[in-house]
């Protein structure tokens, strides 16, 4: 299988043409500190603009989308900073998704350890061993966009550092669930 730094390359080679049009019931999750811009991310994602100032999300915000031109639907379920201490079970909120992304802020150390010591463990006890978790760190606006991977006990998680303000490379973290779904 081949990998591409880019989804202009990945297009252009005729990646995508393998993934299957239909593939029933794709949900992504999107979780994090509250601030560290997951709202921000989904309407970049499904609007294709930049949204500042956003209000917090109460509970959950849901979009169909189409990331890429004919290939499958994606709801993405934007999760609240807050819904460890909203609800009390968040785990089934999540255990059904297909991917996890989570973010963090590129430049918040708190917001980073979050990512891993609370989100990774709650994700981990509640999604079956084979659902992709993606690592993001966001307002990453000044930095180029690189991919990297955090390694947690041993095995290594994607990570992407994206712009929602730019668009820089914000659909990288769904070619590499596009990646995954495909084998």
């Amino acid at each position: 299988m081949s990998s591409f730094d880019t989804v202009e390359t990945a297009k252009a080679e005729g990646w995508f043409d393998h993934i299957p049009k239909e593939n029933n019931n794709l949900q992504v999750a999107l979780l994090g500190d509250s601030g560290v811009g997951k709202t921000t991310y989904l309407n970049r994602i499904a609007k294709g603009k930049y949204v500042s100032g956003e209000n917090p999300t109460k509970f959950i915000n849901s979009e169909k989308i189409v990331v890429f031109d004919g290939k499958p639907e994606i709801e993405i379920h934007d999760f609240s900073g807050k819904i460890v201490e909203c609800v009390t079970r968040p785990s089934e909120y999540i255990k059904d998704m297909s991917a996890v992304f989570i973010f963090f802020e590129t430049n918040n150390v708190i917001t980073g350890d979050n990512a891993i010591f609370k989100w990774f463990k709650l994700v981990k006890q509640s999604v079956s061993p084979q659902t992709p978790i993606t690592f993001i760190g966001t307002k990453n606006d000044d930095m180029p966009v690189t991919c990297r991977a955090i390694k947690i006990c041993g095995v290594e998680y994607p990570t992407f550092f994206i712009s929602s303000k730019t668009g820089k490379d914000v659909e990288m973290p769904f070619f590499k669930f596009y990646e995954h779904i495909k084998t």
